[in-house]
């Protein structure tokens, strides 16, 4: 049977993969709190030195794995859906997929994943969840999004296949915080018992918060900070319970 051989999560806000010199353009072209700080550039790089450190384990992690196949969860910001139809949970089942770079010019070209796509689909179907699914993009013009590609771009070399699995967190309404995690165990079961070698690495994309300073954000704490316990704690299904209370 496959075997599922290493789970790790990564942001995938600007500040992963904009330089740190940009950091406060950034920053500028939005609206932001009065009381919140701009750091200085030296600061900036420090900052940015810690989040590089965090990617090199990661990749190093990843690699250690030596995974066949990869499935990344992630969001999608109007990428590649929109609103004529706009899937709680999708999979992509094509052979190759493709997205704008992050951080820098041209497209990247993925390899897919068909086998493990469409058994993740069919085993999902069979466990009652009703995912959608894609063989070609929607919008083959822009292709996949940041949380997909720079997961991709950040720690591999675009030569191990991925299955993007794409899950509404960015518009409502989506899919509560236990649904996700009841997803995430059916997965799981479909790795577990798919036949043959296959070794499957997978990537959550995506983090807590983007812009903290916004005027129009609110940061609870005390929330935030019991999030990352019950994460440390590896306690996913009491996650998603604090997450829908």
């Amino acid at each position: 049977m496959a075997t599922l051989v290493g789970v790790i999560n990564t942001s995938h806000s600007p500040t992963t993969y904009q330089p740190a010199e940009k950091w406060n353009e950034v920053r500028a072209s939005r609206k932001l709190r009065a009381d919140v700080p701009f750091d200085d550039l030296e600061a900036n790089r420090a900052k940015k030195a810690r989040v590089e450190l965090g990617f090199a384990t990661l990749r190093a992690r990843l690699n250690a794995a030596a995974p066949d196949a990869i499935v990344i969860f992630g969001d999608d910001q109007l990428e590649c859906f929109d609103f004529t139809n706009f899937p709680s949970f999708a999979v992509y089942v094509g052979e190759t997929f493709e997205g704008p770079r992050i951080g820098r010019t041209g497209r990247a070209r993925i390899p897919g994943h068909p086998a493990l796509g469409t058994a993740l689909v069919t085993g999902l179907m069979r466990r009652g969840f009703d995912p959608a699914f894609s063989m070609d993009m929607p919008k083959p013009e822009r292709g996949v999004g940041h949380a997909f590609v720079w997961p991709t771009e950040s720690l591999t070399d675009f030569t191990t296949p991925v299955v993007p699995v794409f899950i509404n967190c960015y518009y409502a309404p989506q899919p509560t915080a236990m649904r996700c995690y009841q997803l995430g165990r059916a997965v799981r079961e479909i790795i577990d018992t798919h036949p043959g070698t296959l070794r499957v690495a997978v990537i959550g994309s995506g983090g807590l918060w983007h812009t903290p300073g916004a005027t129009d954000a609110y940061l609870d704490e005390a929330f935030d900070r019991a999030m990352l316990g019950y994460m440390a704690a590896g306690d996913a299904r009491g996650m998603a319970r604090h997450f829908d209370s």
